[in-house]
């Protein structure tokens, strides 16, 4: 493993960094993990404010497989919990956190019918035996509502389905129980939609989602509901997003909005983003990308997981599906509005790397399968150290450098090269095995705080002409 030590700059003035800090409203931004579960879609995920983690369970890898596997994500990383048992695995389950009992539900899924819950503090899954329950079905929508029923209990309310003979349109809740509620208004019967809970206005938001007509073709929902813990109303505005199914839609407190990504209208995926304030839908445009850096929001997807991460104050996006069903990997993360971005100290992916993938002209002497990957688990904290791990890298004898700067204009290399040509590069020999490694120390400087990093790795050829493959994250110190 490689060290060094992350140096300022001197002027008159002292000693300041490079580049002034810039905040970024609305922007996506990639984040980097060591570990992951990987490419996957039709999973269940929720946020648990208890625990302050992100829970994922089950859903279907690339080779379609589906496992029982219980991911938590902690704002910066991925962890595997293994728990001790676990229910079985499913596709197309619902997943909602009751922050009453500090536990999150798990129900149905590839037409079981069977609740469990989970305790992300613990790591423990429960199995609960209930005399009622809904129907097996699954493509439901589970959503957290704090005063449900003429009683006004909290609970976890469930709304629709496939349940093998069709579409469904009842409304239950589960308080230690299943119970059946009969509301005088009801939505008309649907799977893949979405829901989220607006706790500002005590309303369950529901959007969109799948059906057929009495003749089989299918039906895709473009309207808006609201439950009030009681009953349904539709809900009209001036504008309204498109008609989908397998989207995503949750609340973010510090906007003060329900934010809708993704999903899928028949023939094509959606990657657009749109915000449902109580009155009207609007489509948000994110901020421009920096100049050669990824793309400005998540890619299209479907059948993807969203949670709001409370912990980090941010919107985030996980897997699902592209058009023709290849699974998505990566963690992708919007703030609030009114959070600057980044939070904290942590990195981000900082446009293509270059892969097979991503930059033909720099490959095509090449036969790799994946795409190197310059990741770090660690937070850049002023005054301490953090690792930086190169991973993925072909299996044979290179020459890899660290490059570091404060900005990121590129000089028109080949290969994604983002970093100026004065940048500091720190040279490693790489043996051809396993993934290379470095320590940055970070000094005790006030002028480090807030400022923007980036790194890129690259793995040079000595006996070819080109630069051979790069990968680049971008982040800030604290």
């Amino acid at each position: 493993m490689s060290s060094f030590t992350w140096r300022t700059a001197s002027t008159a003035a002292g000693a300041i960094l490079l580049l002034a800090p810039t905040s970024v409203a609305q922007q996506w931004f990639e984040r980097v993990s060591t570990s992951s579960p990987g490419a996957r879609s039709d999973f269940a995920m929720t946020y648990d404010s208890t625990a302050s983690r992100s829970v994922l369970f089950s859903g279907k890898g690339p080779g379609g497989g589906t496992a029982s596997d219980t991911w938590t994500w902690n704002g910066t990383s991925w962890t595997d919990q293994m728990p001790a048992s676990a229910p079985p695995p499913r596709l197309r389950s619902a997943m909602a956190h009751d922050p009453t009992t500090g536990l999150s539900v798990l129900f149905a899924g590839g037409g079981l019918a069977d609740t469990w819950r989970y305790d992300a503090t613990n790591n423990v899954w429960s199995f609960v035996a209930v005399s009622t329950a809904p129907s097996p079905r699954e493509k439901h929508a589970m959503a957290f509502h704090s005063s449900v029923g003429t009683a006004g209990v909290p609970g976890i309310v469930l709304f629709g389905g496939e349940d093998g003979t069709g579409e469904d349109d009842e409304t239950w809740v589960f308080a230690d129980a299943w119970t059946q509620l009969m509301p005088y208004t009801v939505p008309p019967e649907r799977s893949n939609h979405a829901m989220a809970y607006d706790a500002a206005r005590g309303v369950i938001v529901m959007f969109g989602g799948f059906d057929r007509d009495p003749y089989g073709y299918s039906i895709r929902y473009q309207d808006t509901w609201e439950f009030d813990g009681n009953d349904w109303s539709p809900k009209s505005s001036y504008s309204v997003p498109p008609a989908r199914e397998s989207h995503q839609l949750v609340y973010d407190p510090d906007a003060g909005v329900c934010v809708l990504t993704g999903g899928h209208d028949g023939i094509m995926n959606f990657g657009d983003v749109w915000h449902w304030d109580g009155s009207d839908w609007a489509a948000v445009t994110p901020a421009p990308a920096p100049t050669g850096a990824q793309p400005a929001s998540p890619p299209t997807r479907r059948d993807h997981g969203m949670v709001y991460h409370a912990a980090t104050q941010e919107v985030m996006v996980y897997g699902g599906a592209e058009v023709g069903n290849p699974v998505l990997d990566g963690a992708w993360v919007r703030t609030s509005a009114t959070v600057p971005f980044p939070s904290g100290s942590r990195f981000y992916k900082f446009g293509p790397g270059s892969g097979p993938a991503t930059s033909p002209t720099c490959t095509a002497l090449y036969a790799e399968s994946v795409e190197p990957q310059l990741r770090t688990d660690d937070v850049a904290a002023n005054g301490a150290s953090f690792q930086l791990d190169f991973v993925q890298l072909p299996q044979r004898s290179a020459l890899v450098a660290l490059h570091l700067d404060s900005s990121a204009t590129g000089n028109g290399l080949p290969c994604q090269f983002h970093l100026p040509a004065s940048s500091p590069s720190i040279p490693l020999s790489y043996p051809g095995t396993g993934p290379l490694s470095w320590t940055v120390n970070l000094p005790t400087d006030p002028g480090l705080v807030g400022v923007d990093w980036y790194f890129q790795g690259i793995l040079l050829e000595p006996f070819l002409p080109k630069l051979s493959l790069t990968s680049s994250i971008h982040g800030k110190v604290y």
